[in-house]
């Protein structure tokens, strides 16, 4: 029976795994790439944080990335504590996330709604940035870190994937709970309506 349940799962892992769903090219592509990541990596004194093998980790990483999936390295400071290290990174990745974009919904206001002034605008992308990273960290994929140690300082690499089509839906849901909050919901709201069906 253990030895069942043992085949089974490493049926269920070989299934699951994103190569199966890549054309031979690809996958060669991505283990080129991940081999040349990996001694850069190396070099700098980055190891794998987790049990497993780096290469593979990142030849998965890069598979997934090809399939749509959007790459976000969030990184740390130098830091006394490994956990700490590694919070910072993950809050890091979040925050870079929804930076890049209050800067598209800065660029979206500023061409759609031309009746939106300045400070008006900055204060829609203020409370969006905020909303959205409520939204958006249930879409972040933590796949795996690197750390670096020196002098008993941790420095972290988080390397996250985010689906693109369930972070628009999160995006949206902040901005429309933005502009509520800013009671400008009936006056935008229908402009946000198309932006989300787009």
């Amino acid at each position: 029976m253990k030895h069942a349940f043992t085949m089974l799962a490493a049926a269920l892992v070989l299934v699951c795994t994103p190569a199966l769903a890549q054309t031979p090219k690809q996958i060669r592509q991505a283990k080129k790439l991940a081999k040349a990541e990996v001694k850069s990596l190396d070099k700098q004194g980055y190891r794998l944080s987790e049990i497993g093998d780096l290469k593979s980790e990142l030849t998965d990483y890069i598979l997934e990335s090809m399939m749509g999936k959007e790459q976000i390295v969030g990184t740390s400071g130098p830091s006394a504590s490994l956990n700490l290290a590694k919070l910072t990174a993950q809050n890091s990745a979040i925050n870079e996330y929804v930076n890049k974009s209050g800067g598209m919904v800065k660029a979206r206001i500023t061409s759609d709604l031309s009746s939106v002034d300045g400070v008006q605008r900055d204060n829609i992308v203020a409370a969006f940035e905020r909303m959205a990273v409520q939204e958006v960290k249930n879409d972040v994929k933590f796949c795996f870190t690197v750390v670096k140690e020196k002098q008993r300082q941790y420095d972290v690499r988080v390397y996250c994937l985010v689906d693109p089509e369930e972070a628009h839906k999160a995006k949206m849901k902040a901005l429309e709970q933005a502009l509520q909050e800013l009671g400008l919901a009936e006056q935008y709201g229908t402009k946000i309506a198309e932006w989300i069906e787009e």
